[in-house]
């Protein structure tokens, strides 16, 4: 059971935060009026408190009269507000088609403070409830399977966070990743022209490109079962802009700034602390040959606006991203992938190169 002081000390953490996004609002728009994108955000931001509001104030009634929540006018109103807001914006929001994820971070904040004020059932991982951010509970891994993750025999389980499926008793690849290409393209033939074949778009080989987001600035290849560093554009350690040298005595090099991820927040980077360069292979696994500029597919490469966090955009530099892979025909060379076409070469590993972190659950 929690103090009355513990409860107190959280209530006004999340009223702080409550206060400070609204004082953002209400103060923003005398900053940049003219401007649509300020314009736009600030609508939003206005929005998200509406809803906020709302929420919380079915829950006020609900306990006021005995009745169960309904939240149905705070949904249609906010779905309405949005819209408007993105369509004033326009082509200027600094985000678009982010309704439904700040709609379910709205509920279950609101969530958590309801439950908070009537001594509920909080979010606490290892009681097998999935609630709150969690992803899964102990045994409770909700609708996934060994299957769900390109495996043919398994166990499922939860890791200690509860915020990731853990992958270790999963077993048997269903196969390799396709390419990502679907078109088939005909061909000139010795005696015709324009004749169809059995191309790879036509074959289609391998498991479709399969990717899930995380929530927590990584991405799950639901084929390779890889969890890959997702990039941000906020100048911090997972900036798409960053780059390292592989190997350059007296510099910063990508080794260094693995050992920053593995102890990113004292736990690691999205709480693990086993991230490394990933090799030649697995580079190659995310390429959507489908796709150019960048060769990836959509989960690696959504809304991407200057400031935007590691949690909340997924950034592709056009550059060469280091492999861990050393080249053959000269060690003081290491293969790299470029992602405006998804070519591979060799480069020198005293040249600095973009940078995205791997690992194996």
């Amino acid at each position: 059971m929690r103090t009355e002081s513990s409860v107190v000390s959280r209530f006004f953490v999340v009223a702080a935060a409550t206060v400070v996004v609204a004082e953002l609002a209400t103060a923003m728009p005398a900053a940049g009026a003219a401007d649509p994108a300020i314009a736009c955000h600030v609508r939003k931001l206005e929005t998200a408190r509406s809803y906020n509001s709302c929420r919380l104030r079915v829950y006020s009634n609900s306990v006021k009269k005995g009745t169960l929540t309904d939240f149905t006018k705070c949904d249609g109103a906010f779905s309405k507000k949005w819209a408007s807001a993105e369509f004033v914006g326009g082509l200027a929001c600094p985000t678009t088609g982010d309704e439904a994820d700040i709609h379910d971070e709205i509920g279950v904040d609101t969530d958590i403070i309801a439950a908070l004020l009537s001594d509920g059932a909080l979010p606490t991982c290892g009681d097998g409830i999935i609630n709150g951010r969690e992803y899964c509970d102990g045994a409770n891994v909700g609708p996934f399977t060994c299957d769900s993750y390109g495996f043919t025999a398994g166990t499922l389980g939860c890791d200690a966070s509860c915020r990731h499926h853990d992958l270790s008793d999963c077993s048997g690849r269903q196969s390799y990743p396709a390419t990502g290409q679907t078109v088939s393209y005909p061909a000139d033939l010795f005696f015709s022209s324009g004749q169809a074949v059995e191309d790879d778009g036509a074959v289609q080989a391998g498991s479709p490109l399969s990717f899930l987001d995380n929530g927590d600035g990584t991405i799950t290849d639901l084929n390779t079962g890889l969890m890959w560093e997702k990039k941000s554009n906020d100048g911090s350690i997972h900036d798409l802009d960053r780059t390292y040298f592989w190997s350059k005595a007296g510099t910063y090099t990508v080794w260094d700034w693995l050992g920053l991820m593995n102890t990113e927040d004292g736990a690691g980077f999205a709480g693990h602390n086993d991230w490394r360069l990933p090799n030649r292979r697995e580079l190659d696994s995310l390429v959507d040959f489908s796709r150019v500029d960048p060769s990836v597919a959509p989960p690696f490469q959504s809304a991407c606006p200057e400031g935007c966090a590691v949690t909340a955009c997924s950034c592709t530099a056009l550059a060469d991203y280091w492999s861990s892979t050393t080249a053959a025909v000269n060690t003081s060379l290491a293969w790299v992938v470029e992602f405006s076409r998804g070519r591979a070469d060799d480069r020198a590993k005293s040249t600095a190169r973009a940078v995205r972190a791997v690992r194996m659950p």
